[in-house]
């Protein structure tokens, strides 16, 4: 299944911003930051397997415990009731409030793979800007506040966050559930695609603006590297440079750059990000 809007709900943001604000000191997890480049992505968990708070990386908590509210699912409940009132949270394993800094970015990458059940990730976005921008495929589109999206992370997908405040999400993930199953409490799309308005259109990437990217891998080096990888990461949400133009610019500097502990690093990346995550 493709990434596409569910749907729309009603979110008394006052109040979630509230709670939000008094979220900042809880202890994060910094979980799955490796994809990042900018900072790291803090995340607390609602609802997990046991209850419990944790440290955010999903295989390590007891799946044959039942799924419940954690403390911080029950300090925080006004975003714990925007949960239950527009999901059955009977096939809810995971939820969570996850920041993303301003100005960072996602590399390329596949979800979820570490664990053998299928799951459905759900989307809704709390604090959010207009150049907050996804890509799956060649695709670039905007998640927007009240809107409810699902989300195929097990396909290549990537997020630049190029505005100047932090993104946050409420992140909730389901047992794979049959098409009949009333998961949702609200009125759903009957088209299960990225919208057109929601979708980001993009000039075409000139031949000059390519080969000064990549002359990037004559600077590069451990100093710079996450900074490197972030302009070509942004490149792609703003020009169209095609179908993989990340990985493609970034294993083209690997193999031009002089430094080859560099070449070998994004290679590594790669492989751990996209290779091996296809089997």
């Amino acid at each position: 299944m493709n990434t596409h809007k569910i749907g729309n709900i009603n979110i008394d943001y006052e109040r979630a911003i509230s709670e939000l604000e008094r979220s900042k000191n809880y202890a994060h997890s910094e979980a799955y930051s490796d994809f990042l480049c900018g900072g790291p992505w803090r995340s607390i968990l609602l609802w997990s397997f046991g209850g419990i708070n944790g440290d955010g990386f999903i295989t390590n908590y007891d799946r044959n415990m039942p799924a419940a509210i954690t403390p911080y699912g029950k300090d925080l409940s006004y975003l714990s009731q925007i949960i239950e009132d527009n999901f059955d949270t009977s096939k809810l394993t995971f939820a969570r409030v996850a920041r993303m800094p301003a100005g960072s970015v996602i590399m390329p990458h596949k979800d979820m793979l570490e664990i053998k059940e299928n799951f459905k990730r759900v989307h809704i976005p709390i604090v959010t800007d207009e150049d907050c921008l996804y890509s799956e495929d060649d695709a670039i589109y905007r998640m927007r506040c009240g809107e409810v999206w699902y989300f195929e992370s097990t396909k290549l997908h990537s997020v630049a966050s190029l505005c100047k405040k932090e993104r946050i999400h409420l992140l909730l993930d389901f047992e794979e559930v049959d098409e009949s199953d009333h998961l949702f409490k609200f009125e759903q799309e009957t088209t299960k695609a990225i919208p057109l308005e929601n979708q980001a259109s993009r000039e075409m990437l000139s031949k000059q603006m390519r080969d000064q990217v990549n002359e990037l891998s004559k600077v590069i080096n451990f100093d710079n590297f996450r900074e490197v990888i972030s302009i070509v990461v942004k490149t792609h949400f703003r020009f169209d440079g095609g179908s993989n133009y990340i990985w493609d610019t970034l294993l083209h500097i690997a193999k031009v750059c002089e430094n080859k502990a560099i070449g070998e690093k994004l290679h590594e990346m790669h492989h751990y990000m996209v290779i091996k995550r296809n089997t």
